[in-house]
Formats: C-alpha cells, structure tokens, sequence
C-alpha cells in the first residue's frame, strides 16, 4: 500500500512539474557603459554613461585606462576633486593631453603605450580610495577612427 502510495505521489508530482514554466529572466540594466574607441594612433577615448538612476559622485576618485597585456605600463590617473556624472550622462577620457571639462577629461599617458597594445583589449577602472569601490570593465576588439 505504501508502495503504491509513492508511486503516485512521485507520478503527480513529475507529471506537475512538466506543466509548470519557469519564469523568463529579468533582463537587467548596465548600470554603467563603458566603451573605447582609438582615436588616431596614441589616443584611445573611454566613453562612459551613467544609467544607474542616480547621479554618481567621482570627485577624488581615481580612473585606470591600461592595456590588457601592459597593465602596469599607466598609473591610475585622479578625477577633478568635484566630478559628478548625472543619470543618463555621459563623458569621454581620452589617453592624451588636453584641458579637462564636464564632458572631456584627459588622462595624458604620454603616449608611453603602442598602439597595438590597446587593440588587445582594456581594462577600465575606476576607483574610490575611500572605500574601494570600483567599477570595472574589459574592452576588447578596440574600434579605430581616424579621428
């Protein structure tokens, strides 16, 4: 009789679980977008895009853009003291010299890494020494503008 019992309740409960979906995933959204882009032949341009649903405070935070194969070859470079990237914005990092904006900022390498080396992929880092929290992404297959 127990016998029996337990074939039945192994049958309902194989034949229950055939009929039961599991549900789709949620797909998630990227809270930050990184992307790269070579920009001539020593300047690779990092774009990010903030689209956390909240601003995000990178003053005093620091921002390591550095080849896969050579990352020891750039130091991680500080953002300015007061850098807020808004929901829904962006802004670009470039590897060579200029003059910082809201949008533009420019973490001169002096051109200490070759070209190929960034077409191998990059790591792009950025940190809060405060508490370590980082945001990490790897780029690889690299685009090139002539730009």
């Amino acid at each position: 009789m127990i016998r029996v019992l337990v074939i039945v309740l192994l049958l309902f409960v194989s034949v229950g679980c055939q009929n039961v979906a599991a549900p789709a995933p949620t797909p998630q959204p990227v809270a930050y977008e990184v992307t790269a882009q070579m920009v001539g032949l020593n300047n690779l341009v990092v774009t990010v895009t903030n689209n956390s649903g909240a601003p995000l405070e990178l003053g005093g935070w620091t921002m390591l853009i550095t080849p896969v194969v050579s990352p020891t070859l750039v130091p991680a470079m500080p953002f300015p003291e007061t850098f807020t990237l808004a929901n829904g914005a962006s802004f670009r990092a470039h590897t060579s010299g200029g003059e910082n904006t809201s949008e533009l900022l420019f973490f001169d390498n002096g051109g200490v890494v070759p070209s190929d080396a960034w077409q191998q992929g990059v790591k792009v880092e950025m940190r809060n020494p405060k508490t370590d929290e980082a945001i990490t992404r790897f780029i690889y297959a690299i685009p090139v503008s002539a730009q």
